[in-house]
């Protein structure tokens, strides 16, 4: 394997790859763990013990008084490397030698896709760390459990589930959020909740008392999100997206609490040993990230595009964040 760095260099292949990501690495859960490039190959965070200081008064002249510090447990994940490569087909190397294709453009195409498969499982790991509180990082010859630790009462369901008689979902989002920011530190800004979930707040009959819409059966989803912002509670955001092989990325009986500021979790990326390698031509302040190169087989006329990144989904405050189901299970 030798990479065609003369051809293609590995500067504009990569800020190509990185364009990519850029472009479609744009979704709620991306808000909720934001990218961050590192230099290092290892994830570090402290899950801190919760303590609210107050300041003292004090006399002129006297001393200030020392508050509490927080304890706390330091956590670290070494990065796991992550990567996919796709040939060009006999049919583009046919195309391009006969100058009916342009090989750039066919560069271009396989660059996307590796680039954005890295994306597409970055997703699933989100998806994983948001409704488990944990996932898996596998692949060939590698499977490695991330588990992060979320009090399990934050993710019990309600006494009565939201589309059943007597159901109070404002009341229930309310005390749970309430219980999110005693245990996390911080209130949750958004709720992320499928097409269900949100067809059930729309006919719930508490709803529709909250909103003093009257004797109907169903209120819109802006008057919904009205009563919801009315009592100081998260946006809710319909999700019903699915990942790269067609299965949902979120269970669709379950509200998913978070907040989309960065501050309960983030996505790591280090650099890559690609990368690093100086003959690429990466500065090294610019390693950290995704790269994406140009490779021929040196023993057969097999040319193909491969992403290398080394990154990994982390939930730095898993008790920031909670995943009742609210719903019974789709049958």
């Amino acid at each position: 394997m030798a990479i065609l760095a003369d051809q293609f260099p590995p500067v504009d292949t990569t800020g190509y790859g990185r364009a990519v990501v850029e472009t479609v690495d744009t979704t709620i859960l991306q808000s909720i763990f934001p990218n961050r490039t590192q230099t290092s190959n290892v994830a570090s965070w402290t899950e801190k013990d919760r303590i609210r200081n107050e300041a003292q008064y004090r006399a002129w002249g006297a001393e200030t008084e020392f508050g509490q510090l927080a304890g706390g447990r330091e956590k670290t994940q070494k990065l796991a490397a992550l990567g996919l490569k796709l040939p060009f087909t006999e049919d583009d190397s046919l195309a391009v030698a006969n100058g009916l294709a342009n090989e750039q453009d066919i560069v271009d195409g396989l660059a996307d896709q590796v680039s954005e498969s890295v994306v597409n499982t970055l997703q699933r790991q989100r998806a994983g760390a948001l409704e488990n509180a944990a996932y898996l990082a596998e692949g060939e010859k590698f499977s490695v459990p991330i588990e992060f630790v979320r009090d399990p009462a934050l993710d019990a369901a309600p006494s009565t589930l939201f589309d059943a008689t007597g159901a109070d979902p404002v009341e229930f989002i309310a005390a749970r959020a309430a219980a999110i920011r005693k245990a996390g530190g911080r209130r949750p800004t958004i709720m992320l909740g499928s097409g269900r979930i949100q067809a059930a707040l729309a006919r719930s009959a508490a709803m529709i008392s909250y909103a003093g819409a009257g004797k109907v059966s169903l209120i819109g989803n802006d008057v919904v999100d009205e009563v919801l912002r009315s009592f100081g509670l998260p946006r809710f955001v319909a999700f019903d997206e699915e990942g790269a092989n067609g299965t949902p990325l979120l269970s669709d009986h379950k509200l998913y609490f978070a907040s989309d500021d960065g501050s309960v979790g983030h996505t790591a990326w280090g650099p890559s040993t690609a990368a690093l390698n100086s003959k690429y031509g990466i500065a090294r302040p610019d390693a950290p990230g995704l790269f994406v190169g140009v490779y021929e087989e040196e023993d057969a006329d097999t040319k193909y595009v491969r992403s290398d990144a080394t990154a990994l989904v982390v939930l730095r405050n898993p008790d920031a964040t909670a995943a009742p189901a609210v719903l019974a299970p789709a049958a």
